[in-house]
């Protein structure tokens, strides 16, 4: 059965709402899906599946990447059950479209010990701004969080005197992650030069995601980084090296705020490869 979308732009916003409240999904990944679908809604193609085959086959010979194709796929198909739920369609088209190629988990990219150091000592801390700065690498690495838990950190989640982050991760969940002595320091320092008193609602660093996205590739062009890191690789390279420490998984698990340890377990790969990498330069034999 043909459907055009035009009748169902309708009910998106309630099915956001859906996703928001009933799902608990993540307020990044609600927005990724609404634009996932708007760029459904302006394509044209009809709601059944060779127009959703169409449509996926259109974006990968647009360059679209396989783990981008992936998450349209996945967008549509929740958009649909629901408007199947709801009764506004007699089933899922997007089941009878077929799968689209698996994709291919990525490593993750991380900083070696080395370079975390530099990037860490790259801000001026004589001056304020520099102080911020340093306090948000520092808190991003020892404390292994995303740049959007980075960005909403507020004061009356930062237990000083017990050395805890009360953090709300990906779907509102809430988590706490233990501070280093060097964050809590800088921490303790940022808090002493506010200008102006503090609330326990105040923001921490008071930055946006974007702007802390800037401040280190900024940071690590000023560390002279061979390569210029996103805010992501300081959690990635705070999980690795945990896991390289002799951190069991279920730990680092806790402290990442995952839901399945599956998702955890791509590290693995990540102090594997270092171990058969350290090996092969090693090893007479090898």
């Amino acid at each position: 059965m043909d459907f055009r979308l035009t009748g169902f732009r309708e009910n998106l916003p309630a099915y956001l709402d859906y996703l928001r409240n009933e799902r608990g999904l993540a307020t990044n990944t609600i927005f990724a899906y609404a634009r996932d679908l708007d760029d459904w809604f302006t394509s044209g193609f009809a709601l059944d599946p060779s127009g959703i085959t169409g449509w996926l086959s259109s974006r990968k010979s647009g360059g679209y990447k396989s783990t981008s194709i992936a998450r349209r796929r996945a967008a549509l198909s929740s958009f649909c059950r629901y408007l199947r739920r709801q009764g506004y369609i007699p089933n899922n088209p997007v089941t009878a479209a077929g799968r689209t190629r698996a994709v291919k988990p990525t490593l993750p990219k991380t900083l070696n010990e080395a370079e975390v150091v530099r990037l860490l000592q790259a801000p001026d801390r004589t001056t304020i701004k520099g102080l911020r700065d340093a306090a948000i690498l520092d808190v991003m690495y020892c404390c292994g969080l995303r740049v959007s838990e980075c960005a909403e950190l507020r004061w009356h989640s930062v237990d000083m005197s017990g050395g805890w982050l009360r953090i709300l991760g990906k779907g509102d969940k809430e988590r706490m992650v233990p501070v280093a002595a060097t964050s809590l320091a800088l921490l303790e320092q940022l808090r002493n030069t506010a200008a102006a008193p503090l609330s326990r609602t105040s923001n921490v660093f008071g930055l946006t995601r974007s702007q802390i996205w800037r401040l280190v590739k900024r940071y690590s062009v000023a560390a002279d980084l061979p390569r210029h890191p996103s805010p992501h690789w300081l959690r990635h390279s705070f999980a690795t090296h945990l896991l390289n420490g002799g951190a069991d998984i279920r730990i680092i698990q806790e402290l990442l705020g995952h839901a399945r340890i599956t998702t955890t377990q791509i590290y693995t790969h990540v102090a594997l490869d270092r171990l058969r990498s350290v090996y092969k330069l090693t090893h007479p034999r090898a």
